[in-house]
Order: C-alpha cells, then sequence, then structure tokens
C-alpha cells in the first residue's frame, strides 16, 4: 500500500505520537509498503529526508508561543497555508496514495488531510492519541466546545475510521464525536534495555548512589504536574528515608518545582529537563520503580509501558480494562491507585520499595505482559488489518 502520514509532530519533536509515527511507518516499510510522512518543519530540520526508508517532507510553518490553554506545549505549529495545502494535494497526486493516516485531531496537518482525503476522494484514518482535556475549569469549556464542534465537523467527520490506543480513548469518542466506525489498535512498546553499567552512569550523573529510586518519565504540564506523587513524597520519606524522586521530560509549568521548594524536600527530587529517546533505556535500568500519571491524565502513557517492556514494576492510576478486559491484573503485573488520593499513593510507593520480591514479580508479569499485548510486530498488523478493512469498505461504496 502507499500511506501518507501526517503529523505536526515527527522526529527530531520529542513526544509520544511523534514516536508511534516514525515507529509505525518504519515497520511499515519493512513489510513492503510505502510510506510518506508530511509534517511541519521546526527549528533546523530538513524540508525533505529519507529515514530507514521512509520519505518525510516537513511543511513551512509559524510556531506558536507556549500558551496555558496548550498546557505550555512549544511546539505548537501552523502549516494551514494555501501553499502548503497546494503542495500537498500536488504531493497526493504525484504519489497516489491508497491511504491517508491522520495522527492527531488537534494539530493542523488534521485540516489539510481532510480537505485533501475529500478533495481527491482517499480514505482517511485519523488515531486520537489523546482526549483534549484540561485543568482551569474556563479552558476546559473552550476546548470542549471546540472539540465537540469545530474538531469534530472540520476534522472527525472526514475520517472513515478513528483509531482509539485504549479504552480512555474510545470513551472520549463516544462522548465528543459520535463516531460511526472506532477501532482499538493499541500503542507498541519499544525495547529500550541498557545495561547495568548505564544505568550506573545515571546515578553517578546525579549523585544519587544506591538509594531507591522512582523514576517519572514524560514531559511536566497542567494535566501530567506530578503534584500528587510529590505530595506523597514527605509520607514515602518517613519510611524510606534514602529514596529519591526523578522526573524526566521538558518542564512546561513551575507548579510541580514550587510544591518541591514547599515541601522542603529538594534534597529528595531532581527534575532533569528532557532527554534525547535513545537515553531512556539507560534512565530505567537506573530506576527502582516508575510512577506515572497519578492525577488527571488519561491512559497509562507509552513510557510507563516502555517501563514495563524492561522489567520495572509501574505505578499508575489507569483503569483496569482500559488496555483490554484481563491484561492489566492488579497487584501481579501492574500497581494501580486511586487516582489522586495521596495516601494511596503513599502507601502504594512505600510496599513496593520495601519489598523486592514483590517488585521482581511485578516488573517480571508487566514485561510479559508487554511482550505478548503490544509488541511492534502485533500492533503493525493489527494496523494493517484496519487498512485492509477500510480499503475494501470504501471501495465498495464509490
Amino acid at each position: 500500500m502507499r500511506i501518507c502520514m501526517f503529523n505536526n509532530l515527527f522526529p527530531p519533536i520529542k513526544s509520544g505520537s511523534s514516536h508511534f509515527t516514525f515507529m509505525l511507518s518504519k515497520m511499515l516499510v519493512e513489510r513492503g509498503h510505502e510510506i510518506t510522512v508530511i509534517g511541519a518543519r521546526v527549528g533546523d530540520s530538513k524540508e525533505y529526508e529519507k529515514i530507514d526508508g521512509i520519505e518525510v517532507y516537513r511543511l513551512p510553518c509559524l510556531m506558536f508561543p507556549q500558551m496555558e490553554i496548550a498546557h505550555g506545549f512549544k511546539y505548537l505549529s501552523f502549516t494551514f497555508l494555501p501553499s502548503n495545502v497546494k503542495k500537498i494535494i500536488s504531493l497526493c497526486r504525484e504519489k497516489q496514495f491508497d491511504i491517508l493516516h491522520q495522527h492527531g485531531q488537534i494539530f493542523d496537518t488534521a485540516l489539510s488531510s481532510s480537505y485533501a482525503a475529500k478533495k481527491l476522494k482517499i480514505p482517511l484514518v485519523t488515531t486520537i492519541h489523546t482526549p483534549v482535556r484540561h485543568t482551569v475549569a474556563l479552558y476546559s469549556k473552550i476546548l470542549v466546545f471546540l472539540d465537540k464542534n469545530i474538531v469534530k465537523n472540520l476534522i472527525v467527520k472526514h475520517a472513515q475510521v478513528l483509531v482509539a490506543p485504549d479504552q480512555t480513548v474510545v470513551d472520549n469518542i463516544n462522548e465528543r464525536y459520535d463516531h460511526s466506525w472506532v477501532e482499538e489498535v493499541p500503542y507498541g512498546v519499544d525495547q529500550l534495555f541498557a545495561t547495568p553499567e548505564e544505568g550506573l552512569e545515571i546515578r553517578k550523573k546525579y549523585n544519587l548512589g544506591s538509594c531507591p529510586l522512582i523514576l517519572s518519565l514524560g514531559h511536566v504540564h497542567n494535566l501530567r504536574d506530578r503534584c500528587d506523587l510529590i505530595s506523597a513524597m514527605p509520607e514515602i520519606i518517613k519510611h524510606v528515608p534514602d529514596v529519591h524522586l526523578m522526573i524526566v521530560g521538558d518542564i512546561y509549568i513551575q507548579k510541580p518545582i514550587e510544591l518541591v521548594e514547599k515541601l522542603g524536600i529538594k534534597s529528595h527530587v531532581t527534575f532533569t529537563g528532557g532527554i534525547p529517546h535513545e537515553e531512556i533505556g539507560a534512565y530505567f535500568a537506573a530506576a527502582t520503580i516508575e510512577a506515572h500519571w497519578l492525577g488527571n491524565a488519561p491512559g497509562l502513557g507509552i513510557a510507563a509501558m516502555e517501563a514495563m517492556a524492561v522489567g520495572k514494576p509501574v505505578v499508575s492510576s489507569i483503569g483496569v480494562d482500559d488496555l483490554g478486559k484481563g491484561v492489566l491484573q492488579p497487584g501481579n503485573n501492574i500497581v494501580l491507585i486511586d487516582r489522586g488520593v495521596v495516601p494511596n499513593i503513599a502507601e502504594s510507593i512505600i510496599k513496593l520499595l520495601i519489598d523486592p520480591i514483590l517488585r521482581q514479580q511485578i516488573g517480571d508479569n508487566g514485561r510479559k505482559m508487554i511482550e505478548e499485548h503490544f509488541s511492534w510486530q502485533s500492533v503493525t498488523t493489527k494496523m494493517e488489518k484496519v487498512y485492509q478493512k477500510m480499503t475494501q469498505e470504501f471501495n465498495n461504496t464509490k
């Protein structure tokens, strides 16, 4: 198949959907498909290049300033310019794509892919990577209105199929978009192995010695501010005095840093800032456990699944059936806590930190679960089946 992926975010931009778009494209190329990616040209990235057999076209764009309504995201770009739309239509005609695949409904390449699909009569699949939410009530009302009206009518309704990575997103689609065809295809998980020596180097870099290390990986913004986890630290420190929390990811808000100072636990918390994806394995090797999205953020997150893939026990607040019925088994392959309940967070983490046998058991079972359900091979096969089913249905209704 000739497939064109659309995503404002593509490497070298670091994000979950960026990495997913790259890895899915790479896997599809390995299976003989012809893959083109259209994204935003940010910074000094190249306008055109070929990466692992993927043709990448980056569009000139205008960059928005970091805004609170957008969680301070620094890669918010505007590509929906007449010259870019003309280029996309020309490219679609030249390449004769069988499928257009939009990644993300909230970035403006979704306008271009919807327009191209309608104008050229090419089937379109749109992956909804994350629900549109905000912790500030006013912003939340504005975003929900835009999502249910503008996004739904200008973008979502033009897709033959919506793809959701988990049940949280399926529920959001049913609530916001009322789309007739939804397929669930989970995120693929990388095997980010690193040697114990690389883990020791990370510990040496941050002067951590042999202390128990709680790793929390992912960008820090309003929905993922880690404040519940930070609030649990004083109680955790009482029981595990040498414990350390390391939060890895770009920092878009100051609230968690201010909370660390207010609680007087600066010596127990490190904010590293963003790191290249290829270095994540070394941070996992250094970690004792991984703690993820314990507040308002939806879903489990790719980083937590990557931690599970290398055998690290994960603490999260995801719904027990969000990855499929029976996949997550609390106390066996993951530790689930009540969202935002600080005493429950502290109790669960303390229990893991003081019990190496329990950590080993949950870590091993988590790794087996990821291998069985979330390998890139199985995810790519599921996506291929969606493509095949969609094109068959599209051709039958012409």
